[in-house]
């Protein structure tokens, strides 16, 4: 009866390659993707992961001592003997990795056919030890000198060159064992160092260190424990954490400091300028508005005493009278600026709403105020220049409008403040508005063109007239 064995029943490739038959009757398949043994209708598998070089097997034979001798293709020659694998590659000799046949003479000598010629093994000699060697790491030096005791050692901050010398314990082939090594806490990978017996390691950060050592027998096969010593290499004072931490506290004290010292300046220049502001405002009122007060009580009293006629001179002193009453007018606004200390002693909010409350008292006009928008501290040019333009639009309303209301907005946007100052008074042509007219509060709205255009922004004017007014200023941010 015939029977078919494939993956599904547990044959590691359906590519089979060579089959050999051992003293017990079991059968070994050579696959594509591993060893076979075939045992009473079981089938077993063995791949790299169970000792074999190479998955890939091209080739099978058993000698007289009943060793099994796999060719694969890849991974050079493997014996199972005894249920150990030994491996022949490159390493140790052979011509190539890529076994191609194995054949056996009649006093036992194997020969194997490589695709890069034939190489000659006689298994009654000695075979190769699957043991590997034992590693001692036998010194460690720094700076030149000799550790007595590695075991827990603390370097100094200053070291700067460390050595370890190690050797592997193998008395068949003793030149031809290799060595890898990794220091755990610098190393990310195992350095291969072939037959090398020392590492090196110059000007390590400081920390704590694990040097770890393994070798191989010629075979390559590796020691899995190895030999290893652990020390800790100290950190200069300027590398500790406390440092870090007191130059930080430092720093943010060298900066609250200077911070502190231009406040403190600031406040100083600003306290000179009010007072110097106050001076002159203080000389104004006592020279130049007392003096357009009695010349204006002057012309009120000469007024008084003539009869209202329609001649040209009666029509001259009340012009006149007019004017000094506008003059009176700017110089106590002036005044009255200069004693002002605006938004740099207060925020924009509060500072305009003092102005426009001020400006509108003792007169019928109701003052609403509106923020919206996150409030926050502008340049001073601009909050000086906003605070003007408020007090301007506001101080033409209940003087020259004759408004009952007036709506003040201060908008806070993203990268611009919005002010905006409505009313509803008489209102004008506000294409006239900057023509001039002999209107005073023309002038006014040209200074709050300049005002607004100095801080990189643009004012609007909203007018018709008998329908109010509505002055819009905005500035970047």
């Amino acid at each position: 009866m015939l029977r078919v064995y494939t993956t599904r029943d547990g044959l590691g490739g359906n590519s089979v390659r060579d089959i050999a038959e051992d003293a017990g009757g079991r059968l070994w398949i050579g696959t594509n993707a591993g060893l076979n043994k075939l045992e009473n209708g079981r089938l077993t598998r063995l791949t790299m992961r169970d000792g074999l070089s190479h998955d890939s097997i091209r080739t099978l034979h058993f000698d007289r001592a009943g060793n099994l001798w796999i060719g694969t293709i890849g991974g050079g020659l493997d014996c199972l003997r005894d249920g150990v694998f030994t491996h022949y590659t490159t390493a140790q000799g052979m011509p190539s990795d890529g076994v191609r046949s194995i054949y056996e003479d009649a006093d036992g000598t194997l020969w194997f056919a490589t695709v890069s010629g034939a190489a000659v093994v006689n298994p009654r000699m000695p075979g190769v030890a699957p043991q590997p060697p034992p590693v001692v790491i036998e010194s460690m030096v720094v700076d030149d000198e000799t550790v007595k005791d590695a075991v827990g050692l603390e370097l100094a901050p200053e070291s700067q060159r460390i050595e370890f010398h190690y050797t592997g314990l193998s008395f068949a082939a003793p030149e031809r064992v290799r060595f890898r090594y990794r220091l755990e806490g610098f190393d990310h990978d195992w350095v291969e160092a072939g037959t090398r017996r020392t590492a090196y390691y110059t000007n390590l950060p400081p920390g704590r260190y694990r040097f770890h050592v393994t070798a191989a027998n010629a075979d390559g096969v590796w020691s899995t424990e190895g030999a290893n010593v652990e020390f800790g290499l100290r950190p200069h004072f300027y590398q500790t954490g406390w440092f870090y931490a007191l130059c930080t506290a430092l720093s943010l004290a060298l900066a609250l400091g200077l911070y502190l010292l231009r406040v403190r300046r600031m406040r100083r220049q600003f306290a000179l300028v009010l007072a110097e502001r106050t001076r002159v405002a203080r000389e104004m009122h006592d020279t130049l508005i007392q003096g357009v007060v009695g010349a204006s009580a002057v012309l009120e009293a000469v007024s008084g005493m003539l009869p209202r006629t329609t001649s040209p001179a009666y029509g001259y002193l009340e012009r006149a009278r007019e004017q000094l009453r506008h003059s009176l007018d700017d110089a106590r606004r002036a005044v009255w600026d200069l004693r002002n200390p605006s938004a740099q002693a207060q925020d924009l909010t509060t500072a305009l709403r003092r102005t426009v409350e001020r400006l509108a008292a003792d007169t019928p006009a109701e003052i609403e105020m509106e923020q919206t928008g996150r409030a926050r501290r502008l340049d001073g040019a601009c909050e000086e220049s906003l605070l003007r333009v408020a007090q301007e639009a506001v101080a033409n309303a209940v003087t020259h409008a004759g408004a009952r209301r007036i709506k003040v907005r201060l908008h806070f946007a993203a990268r611009s403040v919005r002010l905006s100052v409505g009313d509803d008074g008489r209102g004008f042509d506000a294409s006239q508005s900057l023509a001039f007219n002999g209107d005073n509060h023309h002038f006014g709205l040209a200074g709050m063109h300049e005002r607004a255009a100095a801080c990189g922004g643009h004012l609007t004017v909203e007018s018709v007239p008998g329908s109010g007014t509505t002055i819009i200023a905005t500035l970047p941010v």
